[in-house]
């Protein structure tokens, strides 16, 4: 099952490119597959999440969607049927999340990927002339990233995963030298995007995990040296990307433009409905009536994810979403390698990394990992051991059994 979900989200990520509606269905019809697999397999029981309200929360929000529909509170109804389906697809991320048993190996996998992805990212920063793998056109003659056609939206993918390689050096793990490469990689690629607040943000969570590791423990003469090479890495890729762009772009005369307009739009609308909102998944068609400016250009998207979902889904969804993030940021600060979690519900004040099922959906899915008290895949003292070997600890460590061991 971890093997399928985490296939799911890469497949999520590799098609997140693609503009028609086929690649998000595939993923939505998977993960409902999947979840209907573990459901048989007696996943209800298997689920080892510590705060289970949090599991109803995405699926709380898609039953306020049914309530618009059946009330007419919405002003789209396909708009808001599609928006049903994806918080459906995010409570299913979410739950599976919480069913993976050897967390390690899951996120490992996660890591891996998405190194893979951002070396991809630089090696095609000036040379895909807006073409997916240097191959598939995408009509558009900015720089890809990945497969992202936008650069906030990969920020925010490797804002979800650098925490967890900074820790994974931190840590005694015997490779400590290759998840200190990794985080050097994935710090650069964000440079290179040009994000102003992915640069911020990979910043923030950077001191983050090495304050909260202190607090742990991970300061010693060891952890000490290896932070030196991450931080030697992070200048290395940091020039070799290219600061340049986004500096320039810190100092732009007004950065928050067009931002400011279509947050003032949003708030409009949530002071127009405030309980009921226009509708899940309706900003583009409910905007026009109380847009300030005109841009030239189709207002998809809100560019403030906590805005648009006070226009769509009104207070509630906001309430809803504002007591996962949270918890979020609580067992963030558990787990130390989940601050990234904070990190996107942050960059979702002025962008919507959230809005794509395929960025989305490693979000909500690593929230679950998140949410599991931790064991390891095969209970008794000898795993324990092999574990703690493998991270360079003595075996003769190990308790003798693991109950409730904390993060």
């Amino acid at each position: 099952m971890a093997i399928a979900l985490c296939a799911l989200l890469c497949f999520g990520i590799t098609t997140i490119w693609v503009e028609g509606r086929w690649a998000v269905s595939i993923l939505e019809a998977a993960v409902f597959l999947l979840s209907g697999a573990a459901l048989l397999r007696g996943g209800a029981q298997a689920s080892r999440a510590g705060e289970r309200w949090a599991l109803w929360i995405p699926a709380a929000v898609a039953v306020w969607g049914s309530v618009q529909l059946a009330l007419g509170w919405t002003v789209a109804l396909a708009d808001t049927e599609w928006a049903m389906l994806y918080w459906l697809a995010a409570a299913c991320f979410l739950w599976l999340g919480t069913l993976v048993e050897d967390r390690e190996r899951f996120l490992n996998g996660l890591l891996w990927f998405s190194a893979a992805m951002s070396a991809l990212a630089l090696a095609q920063l000036n040379s895909s002339h807006g073409k997916i793998l240097w191959v598939i056109p995408t009509g558009q003659e900015e720089r890809i990233f990945g497969t992202f056609l936008n650069y906030d939206n990969y920020a925010a993918f490797i804002e979800l995963v650098f925490p967890l390689a900074v820790w994974r050096t931190l840590e005694n793990h015997r490779h400590w030298w290759l998840y200190a490469g990794m985080a050097s990689l994935l710090y650069g690629s964000v440079i290179a995007s040009t994000s102003r607040a992915g640069a911020v943000l990979v910043t923030l969570e950077l001191a983050a995990v090495l304050l909260l590791g202190a607090r742990r423990g991970a300061a010693g003469a060891q952890s000490f040296s290896r932070l030196l090479l991450v931080l030697g890495g992070v200048a290395a890729f940091t020039a070799v990307a290219g600061p340049g762009v986004v500096w320039e772009r810190f100092w732009a005369p007004d950065p928050y433009r067009m931002r400011r307009e279509f947050l003032e739009s949003a708030l409009a609308m949530a002071w127009a409905r405030p309980l009921t909102g226009f509708g899940l998944g309706t900003w583009t068609s409910a905007y026009p009536a109380y847009a300030i400016a005109d841009f030239g250009v189709i207002a998809n998207h809100a560019h403030s994810e906590w805005g648009q979902w006070a226009a769509e889904g009104g207070v509630g969804v906001v309430a809803l979403m504002a007591a996962l993030s949270g918890l979020a940021l609580r067992r963030g600060i558990m787990t130390v390698w989940g601050v990234g979690l904070t990190a996107v519900i942050l960059h979702a004040l002025v962008d919507y990394p959230l809005v794509r099922l395929g960025l989305g959906s490693w979000w909500f899915a690593i929230l679950g990992v998140a949410l599991t008290r931790p064991q390891f895949a095969r209970s008794g003292p000898a795993s324990e051991s092999r574990h703690r070997s493998s991270r360079g600890l003595p075996a003769e460590a190990a308790p003798a059994a693991t109950p409730n061991v904390p993060e």
